[in-house]
């Protein structure tokens, strides 16, 4: 319902994003959270959001306390991407005479909130409205014009639970580009090779280490 948040414990699945429209929608916020915070973090989350659904993928179970569980309403455990689908197809089982929902969001609601990481003290969540994300889309298509175009493919990377990584996993629903998600940041070359990206957005720590990465093969084939 509106007002209401659904915490987010997982790996980047583009399955979160069905959700977030989804949740939108109904005028209720996201709360994504890093899957890379110590469980002490985790828990401040959880305290703090005070979610009333929680999704979270199994391996990620031990950060989380029976006490915080206690207090949330309704969790989803789940294995990866096959296991968030099957939280999509039990929802539907469910609702079988579903009928479609007129949009209960204002203009200004907060659709996520987005928490620090952590490096000056506990997790900080910054409330994001769904006007500041229309905003940040419509900017970015004033950015890239005329460097991308329709059809171009994404790699996607960057983590859904910081404000970049949410914006670039979004860009391509606006744009029209085609997307992939990486597998991890350590297999992020390999799945550059795979899929051969015309765009990648990124961290300037990123292109530093792809760098490195590159130049350590250069001198390794010309010694």
């Amino acid at each position: 319902a509106r007002g209401d948040r659904v915490a987010v414990l997982a790996t980047n699945e583009f399955e979160t994003h069905f959700l977030f429209f989804a949740l939108a929608r109904l005028g209720a916020i996201l709360v994504p959270i890093n899957f890379r915070l110590a469980p002490r973090e985790v828990e401040h989350i959880l305290a703090d959001a005070d979610p009333k659904l929680l999704l979270h993928q199994t391996e990620f179970s031990q950060a989380i306390s029976q006490a915080t569980l206690a207090t949330i309403e309704s969790k989803w455990s789940f294995e990866g991407a096959q296991g968030f689908q099957g939280f999509f197809k039990d929802c539907e089982a469910k609702n079988q005479n579903f009928t479609k929902i007129d949009f209960q969001a204002e203009f200004t609601d907060p659709c996520m909130i987005l928490y620090t990481s952590g490096t000056t003290g506990m997790p900080k969540g910054a409330m994001i409205a769904q006007s500041c994300m229309m905003g940040a889309l419509n900017d970015t298509s004033i950015v890239i014009e005329g460097m991308a175009w329709e059809g171009d493919e994404l790699l996607s990377f960057l983590p859904m639970s910081h404000l970049f990584g949410r914006f670039e996993s979004y860009t391509p629903y606006v744009q029209g580009f085609i997307q992939s998600f990486a597998e991890s940041i350590d297999t992020i070359l390999s799945n550059m090779q795979e899929v051969k990206p015309t765009l990648f957005m990124s961290v300037p720590r990123i292109f530093e280490k792809a760098y490195t990465r590159i130049m350590e093969m250069v001198n390794n084939d010309s010694s």
